[in-house]
């Protein structure tokens, strides 16, 4: 909301036309992007825009990433030497094939931002979804990006605001979700929780165990800017005759 009364047209139009400009290239690729705005926000937006709009999740990779971790994830020395093993692959196919998983995501929007002097970084932390982290702490499995504009800093995670993979049709969707660029805090809390908590970013803690027996919150939530309040919890106990109250 602070940045409301900013139109972010021309920057997300500038993002549409550098969709061929490849990513071997950064310093090129980012001042195409950022030059002709004069403004921190827009020309975020813009390498924001870009990302999302030109990189593809990496589904089969990224499934094959977390099944190793729940393989070894009483065994971290282990997963941390396969993990920087398939690093150089990862950023081999990032740039080739412009596919990546979240890790990919969250280091191009920082790499880019960076570049433009713009104040830019990596969170790793804990997502949701009906298998993972749900009632129980499973293991770390997503990461995305803190923002520093205007001195304060702001969520963006580019892997989900991209698109998703439909399973039914074997195939990466493109879908655009402006809900996750500069997301409120109280809404990102809902299913990313950082290893580190200051990167919460609220005013008051909310504990991991709030998070994992929270509702689970989907990609429209963010679309409409909608956050749920009650009920707190994903599995609620109702007696006959009583009432179940949903606020947001």
């Amino acid at each position: 909301s602070d940045f409301a009364h900013i139109n972010f047209q021309r920057a997300d139009s500038i993002a549409s036309s550098c969709s061929k400009v490849s990513l071997q290239n950064m310093p090129l690729l980012v001042n195409q992007l950022t030059q002709d705005l004069s403004t921190q926000v827009e020309q975020f937006r813009a390498i924001h825009t870009w990302v999302c709009l030109n990189i593809e999740s990496d589904h089969y990779f990224s499934e094959t990433t977390l099944k190793k971790r729940r393989q070894l994830q009483n065994n971290t020395a282990a997963f941390s030497r396969w993990n920087a093993q398939m690093q150089s692959k990862i950023f081999k196919r990032l740039v080739r094939d412009k596919k990546t998983i979240c890790s990919g995501y969250a280091y191009v929007v920082k790499a880019l931002a960076n570049l433009v002097d713009i104040e830019c970084k990596i969170v790793d932390g804990y997502a949701r979804s009906v298998r993972t982290n749900t009632e129980k702490i499973d293991f770390p499995n997503h990461s995305w990006n803190v923002v520093k504009l205007r001195g304060k800093w702001y969520f963006v995670d580019a892997t989900q605001a991209s698109g998703f993979y439909n399973l039914n049709e074997n195939k990466y969707v493109k879908n655009y979700n402006d809900g996750y660029f500069l997301a409120e805090p109280e809404l990102f809390v809902k299913n990313h929780y950082p290893l580190a908590e200051k990167w919460l970013l609220l005013n008051d803690d909310v504990a991991l165990s709030t998070f994992v027996n929270g509702p689970i919150v989907y990609g429209n939530t963010y679309k409409y800017k909608v956050i749920p309040v009650t009920p707190k919890t994903l599995v609620t106990t109702i007696y006959t005759g009583e009432t179940v109250v949903f606020q947001f």
